[in-house]
């Protein structure tokens, strides 16, 4: 259960990261290459990579 609740924080911390950086405009351009659909931000993989050492940091402090 402890493991499930770590898991929907760090989604949570995702989702909202992905929010705060949403760009319609670049979701828009890519949505012809996935046409069963997604959630789409629109952010670049370089912004997201740089979360991502935030986001390893969490995951070890939820650890703890």
């Amino acid at each position: 259960m402890a493991a499930e609740k770590k898991l929907k924080t760090i989604v949570l911390e995702i989702r909202r990261f992905c929010e705060s950086k949403a760009d319609e405009k670049q979701a828009q351009r890519y949505a012809r290459f996935f046409t069963e659909g997604y959630d789409a931000y629109g952010i670049s993989s370089e912004l997201f990579l740089e979360q991502k050492d935030t986001l390893e940091l969490l995951a070890k402090c939820l650890e703890e």
